[in-house]
């Protein structure tokens, strides 16, 4: 009888001169990259016609400005594709916990947004569970502009979600360390 190993963690962690790096790699949903990366090239082959048909000498005008008006949303349909595409195979969250401050970088669709917080303002650190599965296994959004996490904290009047892709167990283990190495302490975590 072969027994099922246990599951290794997803996040990297790297402890520099002043306080921890952790790496959270994107997850992946090969169905759903699969279908992008199909759809992306029937997509590029229509944008390359339309755009040889624009410089044709018997184009009418009218047809040249849709044309136009056409390829722009044709460049932002390629644009957001491919970035989904490589925030899928390329994209990582990078967390950096120091005694002064915790950093979250998150790849978004437009660019890659850097959220610094005070330590001291940093209440109720704590790992909490998600549903995040979709269906297909595609990562469900909370709500508009929310991104599910499995470590979550309390800042002000608000709580900030971050360390998606991991699983509450990985979650607990990222906090004990970060407490091991004196980066949070008690009140963070009260």
């Amino acid at each position: 009888m072969a027994y099922v190993p246990p599951a290794s963690g997803r996040a990297s962690i790297t402890t520099t001169l002043n306080g921890v790096l952790i790496s959270i790699p994107s997850q992946r949903n090969l169905f759903v990259a699969g279908f992008m990366a199909i759809w992306l090239c029937g997509w590029s082959f229509g944008g390359f016609m339309a755009a040889a048909n624009l410089f044709r000498a018997d184009t009418p005008l009218f047809a040249r400005g849709f044309l136009i008006f056409w390829l722009c949303g044709w460049a932002a349909g390629l644009w957001f594709v491919g970035r989904t595409l490589y925030l899928m195979f390329a994209g990582k969250e990078v967390i950096s916990v120091t005694r002064e401050a915790l950093s979250i970088s998150c790849p978004g669709r437009f660019r890659t947004v850097l959220r610094t917080y005070r330590m001291n303002e940093v209440r109720r650190l704590r790992a909490q569970s998600t549903d995040q599965s979709g269906p297909f296994g595609m990562v469900s959004r909370q709500g508009f502009g929310t991104r599910p996490g499995t470590l979550r904290f309390d800042h002000g009047m608000g709580s900030v979600t971050f360390a998606a892709g991991i699983d509450e167990p990985e979650a607990r283990y990222i906090l004990t360390f970060l407490r091991d190495q004196g980066l949070i302490n008690e009140a963070n975590l009260a």
